[in-house]
């Protein structure tokens, strides 16, 4: 028995060495998934409008009646999805004062006046108005601008400069607050003929700018139709990629009013998680599942990052 004693004890200690660093890689291998499980989970949230064959607002959506395709992945079960009823707006209204616009500025600065002047504006809508041309964005007034804005005074001013378009849609968004208010719409209108000539400022970063901000764009088209092509398509590309609406010169500031209203009430939200966990812009539609006359408006992107 003595004998054995110390053989004993040279095989506790051999197995204890041996189990030991088993044990410690076992414990750090465990580690990895538990942190990777306690990281945050991704969810995209989508606010959308949706109208049928005659641009007539659809009120009684179901899941099922559409689909999203996130980055050519289609995506049918969501986490949730409902109607949404907003109640405020923060409108940042931008005038093209540039030299490009002279003959159609003092119909600009009108339908501002007329947009502004609405009565279906209600207390706590916040809006700004800010002229662009040259270097130059001139706040022209803030909040109650119903109060502060008027037509003798504003008429006066001079269409001339360059037109700085991408950098004043940069700064009129940033312009708009980032808190989250589920009841809140952020709208950009912009007065433009679309055309952008020294702008520091690029397409993409304007719609990282909106992206950042949930913020939609209503542009409307100062141009004659078929005057200025090219600067009407980068109207028509800026409201598409942010859910917003275009417009063309003669619906103006009643076509504004009467799409603010229109999505007020009649906002949908759906949350999903990404279909692919791949870092960078994912790009998102929605697609329409039994009635292919339903046709839906919402932002065309989001940003996913691995590491929230």
């Amino acid at each position: 028995m003595r004998l054995r004693v110390p053989v004993l004890l040279r095989l506790t200690a051999f197995l204890l060495l041996f189990l030991a660093p088993c044990r410690c890689a076992f414990l750090r291998a465990g580690d990895l998934p538990e942190a990777t499980f306690r990281s945050t989970v991704a969810e995209v949230q989508l606010t959308f409008f949706s109208a049928d064959e005659r641009q007539r607002t659809v009120s009684d959506l179901k899941a099922q009646d559409f689909a999203i395709v996130d980055n050519e992945n289609v995506v049918r079960n969501f986490r949730s999805f409902m109607g949404r009823d907003l109640t405020k707006v923060r409108v940042v209204i931008l005038v093209d004062s540039s030299e490009s616009v002279r003959p159609r500025y003092h119909q600009e600065i009108r339908e501002v006046l007329r947009l502004i002047g609405g009565t279906s504006w209600i207390s706590g809508d916040s809006i700004s108005v800010l002229a662009f041309s040259g270097t130059q964005l001139e706040k022209l007034c803030h909040g109650n601008c119903r109060e502060h804005l008027s037509s003798s005074d504003e008429i006066k001013m001079r269409a001339q400069g360059t037109t700085p378009l991408y950098d004043a849609l940069v700064r009129g968004a940033e312009a708009v607050s980032k808190e989250h208010d589920p009841g809140l719409m952020r709208v950009m209108i912009v007065f433009s003929d679309g055309v952008d000539t020294i702008s520091l400022r690029s397409v993409n970063e304007v719609l990282d700018a909106s992206r950042s901000r949930e913020l939609q764009i209503y542009a409307v088209d100062v141009n004659e139709t078929g005057s200025q092509p090219e600067g009407s398509a980068m109207l028509h590309a800026l409201a598409e990629a942010t859910g917003g609406r275009y417009f063309p010169k003669q619906e103006a500031a009643v076509g504004v009013l009467q799409g603010m209203l229109e999505d007020l009430h009649a906002a949908y939200v759906v949350t999903y998680v990404p279909p692919e966990r791949s870092p960078g812009t994912h790009r998102v539609r929605i697609l329409p599942t039994h009635n292919l006359n339903f046709h839906f408006r919402c932002r065309s992107s989001y940003e996913y990052d691995r590491n929230p």
